[in-house]
């Protein structure tokens, strides 16, 4: 999204680890239980506009923070609030509507690629970056992008059968049935995937975050980090630890393609 008031656009089709704020650990599931994309591993987005460096000033977490600045600098009229707020209500509708959910498991599979080649670059700036390597996890993101690809080529023929569906006729009724289960198969399949990729024992010294993709940074205050066991073990100079990491993140994926078959 763009518009005026010096406002930059919106990076889409890209997945990128949320900020650490007190606005996303905490995901209200129901009024008795809170879960976390670190904690239990349920899919999160991020909306917003982004300002860029002609707006005005923000205060952040200061007295100067206040509905007041909102209505006269922020967002005189409240228009990027309402657009927002129609942004929210069009997704929530085409999520709820929609008969299969609108995920996107290559785009989750090219991302980890990405993760995976940043570390890369992060090791060779580690002192032990010569005394490792990313044989196991290349391979597993490889078979994750090979079933990604699969099960999304499945989930648009899929929507295809829907469309076409109106055209059953009465007295082949059992191929909306057959439909329906195979719709079903693969929702479980994309509901369950960013679950696939979390610990029970959780990271290093700090075990209540079970996400092996994303996590707090331990130094980095809002900003996440991908793979946290591997860049810690890089920052520590741990060998031992970098191939544990490596072995349980590498496995996770496999289950992750596994999950997806």
């Amino acid at each position: 999204m763009s518009g005026a008031r010096g406002y930059l656009p919106l990076a889409v089709d890209q997945i990128t680890p949320l900020s650490v704020s007190i606005d996303f650990p905490l995901l209200l599931i129901t009024p008795l239980t809170t879960l976390t994309e670190d904690f239990a591993g349920v899919p999160s987005v991020n909306i917003g506009f982004k300002a860029s460096g002609g707006g005005p000033v923000y205060h952040y977490h200061s007295n100067y923070d206040s509905f007041y600045w909102m209505e006269k600098y922020g967002d005189s009229g409240w228009h990027y609030h309402a657009a927002l707020a129609k942004v929210w209500g069009l997704l929530t509708a085409q999520v709820v509507e929609s008969p299969i959910i609108t995920f996107n498991a290559t785009t989750y599979a090219i991302a980890l690629g990405r993760y995976v080649a940043a570390q890369k670059e992060y090791a060779k700036q580690s002192s032990i970056g010569d005394k490792i390597n990313f044989d196991k996890l290349d391979g597993a993101v490889d078979a994750l992008q090979t079933a990604s690809v699969a099960i999304d080529q499945q989930a648009s023929a899929l929507q295809k059968d829907i469309e076409d569906a109106q055209n059953i006729t009465w007295y082949q009724r059992y191929k909306k049935s057959t439909l329906f289960h195979d719709v079903r198969k693969v929702n479980q399949k994309y509901k369950y995937l960013e679950r696939q990729f979390l610990y029970s024992e959780g990271l290093d010294e700090r075990n209540w975050f079970k996400h092996t993709v994303f996590a707090p940074g331990r130094w980095t205050g809002y900003a996440g980090v991908t793979f946290p066991g591997l860049a810690e073990s890089l920052e520590d100079a741990d060998v031992e630890n970098f191939f544990k990491w490596e072995g349980i993140i590498a496995g996770q994926i496999y289950k992750a393609a596994g999950s997806l078959r």
